[in-house]
């Protein structure tokens, strides 16, 4: 397996080592060790990686590594379907707040402005709009690493 492939595929999409252990489910040590090319996954973080990234290098090697790649499939399958709803329940909640606000006189929509990161919330709209298409998606990622770059990977109020 070349040594950086993970590395690589992480540094194309924009993402971090911590966010990839993070949706992995590993220690950020153990994910850099393999992104880094000190350590390799094996057994079923490997079908994990494998499934995630579409890596071949990371592919099955053996009728173990594919079985450990169903079971994963199908438990991925669910844990996507309960972030979806998740998500679309905080939607729902996050337009009655809105509504509330939209509703109420102009102080409590200064309040709103004062009390929230105007930077971030930009973030979500934007990375919400995003997530129609994956070319959307993909300049949305381009956009915020430059921003994170610019503000020193911190966000404060507007």
């Amino acid at each position: 397996m070349p040594r950086t492939v993970l590395r690589d595929w992480l540094g194309s999409r924009g993402l971090t080592v911590a966010q990839f252990a993070a949706v992995v489910g590993r220690p950020v040590k153990t994910v850099e060790d393999w992104a880094y090319g000190r350590g390799e996954p094996s057994g079923q973080n490997r079908a994990f990686v494998y499934l995630i990234t579409g890596l071949e290098a990371f592919g099955p090697r053996t009728p173990k590594e594919r079985e450990h790649i169903d079971i994963l499939r199908h438990d991925l399958e669910r844990k996507v379907e309960l972030k979806v709803r998740e998500l679309g329940g905080l939607i729902e909640a996050l337009k009655g707040i809105l509504d509330f606000f939209e509703a109420g006189p102009e102080w409590w929509r200064e309040r709103l402005r004062e009390g929230i990161h105007l930077q971030e919330a930009a973030l979500v709209s934007n990375f919400l709009r995003a997530m129609l298409s994956e070319e959307r998606l993909e300049n949305w990622r381009m956009t915020a690493q430059v921003s994170k770059g610019l503000a020193g990977g911190r966000t404060g109020h507007a």
